[in-house]
């Protein structure tokens, strides 16, 4: 009984009169909690706080609404709630001065066993998704028809096989009428794996497009097509496994006339844990009967490029070394035609309390003669001074040049410079626009 006497005090206390409008208004709190940053309370429909009170953390929950609440630093901040089921019901991220940036919530419905039989989700007072489920074979909730709704017009639909794939999905525009359409044929084993899919894609315009893929999820068939079915381009590529799925070789060949344009050898990388295969070799075939042979190492990087003529002769032949940290940074990189060096990149990794950033901080291009156009960087990307240099490293006069960050500041300089010293400058800028000219011809190495 007293129990009972308490929580009508407490409703009585959270639940006053007001008016509204010139009419008497109850307010009823809404059952779940609503919160902000600093303090949670329940809602009246209104729109009223009632019960309004400060967060209690513990860490980075709330003890009473139970809110998990990120923040990250003054400008980003999150909460994120959560139901029985231990799914997230509500997502709200913030900006500076606690300004509301997104709100998600997911209204989740559960049967008897704890499966998901129906959702809906919403971006502030929008629903963006619903979602039907059913029990798989497995025993889990897999989704049967999901619907998007774009809160600036359009809307798309996808279906689902009893396994969860996607079997159909079609967009919509703003009217409703029907823009795009794709549709996903698989082939199983009796355990339910994927042993092969078809994908046919359609747009209303005419335009359509086939992907196959194989048991290894590699694709096996790429067509595009226009509106009178003309086929635009496409291909069809065969493999090679070892016994354990990984990729020994491919042939690429063109649908059009059946002519090979690609083949590639693999190798095999493992760790202690696993092991994966990389493309080591890709010889490119063109039409002119030229081809492009590229060989990597098993980090990706590329190590040479040779070039043949249409007779099988090697015309030219590029070559890459490289200078690694110990972390497998690419430190120093020197590259090679006809093994002259030709160019090289230097890097550097600067780290701050915040981030770490990873650049090219120099590179250098080398003329036949043994001269040298020579770039500086910053960690954005931004070229802080340039200058042509001679074999030995000497630099040609006024050949160097300052990037200002600041392109006011340049425009300033300009003029000063200009207003002090006239006409005596027209030599020099001369002999200026001469290094221009002979850097930017090592620029087109």
């Amino acid at each position: 009984m007293k129990k009972l006497t308490a929580m009508i005090l407490a409703l009585m206390l959270i639940a006053p009169v007001c008016l509204a409008e010139g009419s008497a208004h109850t307010h009823v709190p809404a059952e779940e909690w609503d919160r902000d940053l600093q303090q949670h309370w329940h809602a009246c429909e209104c729109g009223e706080k009632l019960g309004a009170e400060d967060h209690v953390m513990d860490d980075y929950e709330c003890t009473v609404c139970g809110s998990e609440i990120r923040v990250y630093d003054e400008e980003y901040a999150e909460i994120y709630n959560y139901n029985e089921q231990d799914e997230i019901t509500r997502n709200t991220t913030y900006g500076a001065e606690d300004v509301v940036l997104d709100d998600y919530r997911y209204l989740i419905e559960y049967d008897a066993e704890g499966n998901r039989i129906r959702e809906e989700n919403y971006w502030f007072d929008w629903l963006i998704e619903t979602i039907e489920y059913t029990i798989g074979p497995d025993g889990w909730s897999q989704p049967v028809i999901q619907k998007y709704f774009d809160p600036e017009g359009g809307s798309s639909v996808n279906r689902y096989d009893e396994y969860g794939n996607l079997i159909r999905s079609e967009s919509f525009d703003d009217i409703g009428a029907l823009i795009f359409e794709e549709d996903y044929e698989y082939t199983y084993d009796e355990d339910g794996m994927i042993l092969g899919c078809r994908q046919t894609g359609r747009y209303t315009a005419g335009d359509s497009y086939v992907y196959e893929t194989n048991e290894h999820g590699d694709d096996t068939l790429s067509a595009y097509y226009i509106a009178d079915g003309t086929l635009d381009f496409g291909r069809r590529t065969e493999y090679e496994y070892n016994e354990n799925g990984l990729k020994v070789w491919s042939r690429t060949y063109d649908l059009a006339d059946d002519r090979l344009v690609e083949e590639i050898t693999f190798g095999v990388v493992s760790d202690e844990y696993d092991e994966w295969d990389y493309a080591k070799t890709v010889t490119e075939y063109a039409e002119d009967g030229c081809s492009t042979v590229t060989e990597y190492d098993d980090n990706y990087n590329e190590l040479s490029v040779t070039k043949y003529n249409e007779d099988g002769e090697i015309e030219t032949v590029y070559r890459y070394e490289y200078e690694f940290d110990d972390y497998g940074n690419i430190m120093w990189c020197g590259r090679y035609e006809n093994d002259r060096l030709y160019e090289t990149s230097q890097y550097d990794i600067v780290e701050t309390e915040d981030y770490s950033a990873y650049f090219e901080m120099i590179r250098t291009e080398i003329d036949q003669d043994g001269s040298m156009y020579i770039r500086e960087y910053d960690m954005d990307g931004n070229e802080v001074s340039a200058g042509l240099f001679d074999k030995d490293g000497n630099p040609f006069s006024g050949s160097m040049t300052a990037m200002p960050q600041n392109p006011a500041e340049e425009n300033d300089a300009e003029k000063t410079d200009a207003e002090e010293t006239g006409e005596e400058n027209s030599g020099e800028d001369k002999e200026q626009t001469g290094a221009g000219v002979a850097g930017g011809a090592l620029m087109g190495l």
